[in-house]
């Protein structure tokens, strides 16, 4: 066991080495929206932060990313000042310290660099979680537990789009993960609600686990201390935004900045926003607002809602109903997760990072699901990688671009989930043929 841990540390040390080897190679053009937000809270403040145009516009004008989000980016710009006020300090008294460092340090892509840290260390916190699941699914098997380590510390949608492209949403999903760890395997149910509460405040991402994971809470926990935790974790919500509120409502408007300020603001309004999907079949090349009126006579957001609260409706009661409880909350919320991104409007191709990690530990007590992981994570770069082809390999540019190739992969992608869906629900309606989920 001592020696399993010690080589755990040498694969996040590596995983580690791997990410800071990238960051400084580029980044995609929304990190210059975080920096640009993390430099005015420190010249702004927080009062009426998301009423004001921000002070450098790239994608978006105004802030859209909630309370929790927003504090990492100042501690980040924080982190950033201080280097540079340090260089600076030694650059005056030693004369031997190299000068060409202080442009460095003061350039746009270490700036980039020093807000990338949060999402790589979410990457290797989310490793640590998967070995802390792993302990608990497969106890005796040594093997799955590195494998399991390995499979996120080195898979490329990690650490791509953590250390590279610079996205955050390695971050509500570790939260997520450890909520999920405390709810099934420990009775701290008010630490496991902080969590996910923290999840929400990070990036509303984490909104597709809600469904699984209240009534996986409510079951265990009953009503008492699920009120409890639920309304802990509403003042907890509330207190994030006090920093910002000025003279508005200080109950109504966290809960309306979220929606209106966040959610709606985050994405572009069309079906689908890169991700290979269900809605690039059905409008390839994607350009259709969602809230259009399809020929079913209600907009395309309306139909993607109904698509997904079937998926959810359905793992959740088969998540009821089973005996092995543990097993199918977690496989439970790889579907929403799987769902949510098919099938949902707005989906960027980076959200596919949100159910990898679920199927990871499913494998671990079936083998024969490897297969449907390496298939789901070749796709999830593929995606990923015709979001931001860079470093630009022609070729690979070449065949991404094509809009059949899209097409194909999209069908692919949406017939993959439906057979593991419907392989779910087969298996569990008829128990006396196999207790446990078991694809062919």
């Amino acid at each position: 066991m001592r020696l399993l841990k010690n080589r755990l540390f040498i694969f996040i040390f590596l995983g580690l080495i791997l990410r800071l080897s990238l960051i400084f190679l580029d980044f995609s053009f929304d990190v210059n929206n975080h920096m640009a937000w993390g430099k005015d809270m420190w010249l702004r403040g927080l009062s009426n932060f998301y009423d004001l145009r921000s002070s450098e516009v790239y994608a978006s004008a105004y802030p859209n990313y909630p309370p929790l989000a927003n504090y990492l980016f100042f501690a980040c710009y924080l982190l950033r000042l201080v280097i540079f006020k340090l260089a600076w300090w030694l650059n005056i008294a030693f004369p031997i310290f190299p000068s060409k460092l202080i442009l460095f340090i003061d350039s746009r892509v270490f700036e980039a660099a020093c807000f990338k840290l949060p999402a790589i260390l979410a990457d290797l916190g989310i490793a640590g979680v998967v070995y802390l699941f792993a302990k608990k699914l497969a106890p005796k098997n040594n093997w799955a537990k590195k494998l399991a380590v390995l499979s996120v510390l080195f898979h490329p949608t990690f650490f791509y789009n953590s250390a590279y492209w610079g996205q955050i949403d390695a971050i509500p999903l570790f939260f997520v993960l450890v909520a999920s760890y405390l709810l099934l395997f420990s009775s701290r149910y008010f630490t496991s609600a902080m969590f996910f509460i923290a999840a929400i405040l990070v990036k509303p991402t984490a909104l597709v686990f809600v469904l699984p994971y209240s009534v996986y809470f409510l079951w265990k926990f009953g009503w008492i201390k699920s009120v409890r935790a639920f309304l802990l974790a509403q003042a907890v919500f509330i207190l994030s935004f006090l920093p910002y509120i000025s003279n508005q409502n200080v109950i109504f408007y966290p809960y309306i900045a979220y929606l209106k300020k966040i959610m709606e603001a985050q994405s572009l309004a069309y079906i689908t926003n890169n991700a290979f999907n269900f809605w690039m079949i059905v409008a390839p090349p994607a350009n259709i607002k969602d809230l259009v009126i399809s020929p079913l006579g209600i907009s395309y957001k309306a139909i993607g809602y109904i698509l997904f609260g079937i998926v959810g409706a359905l793992a959740i009661h088969y998540m009821l109903i089973a005996k092995d409880k543990i097993t199918v909350f977690i496989f439970a919320n790889f579907f929403v997760a799987y769902g949510a991104v098919i099938f949902l409007t707005r989906m960027h191709e980076r959200y596919w990072l949100l159910c990898l990690p679920f199927l990871l530990l499913f494998t671990l007590q079936n083998r024969h699901l490897w297969k449907w992981w390496i298939i789901i994570s070749f796709i999830s770069f593929l995606n990923l990688y015709h979001g931001w082809s860079v470093p630009r390999i022609e070729p690979l540019v070449f065949v991404l671009i094509n809009r059949y190739f899209v097409l194909l992969v999209s069908i692919v992608n949406t017939s993959i989930f439906i057979y593991l869906f419907v392989q779910y629900l087969m298996e569990n309606w008829r128990p006396k043929v196999s207790d446990r989920l078991f694809f062919n």
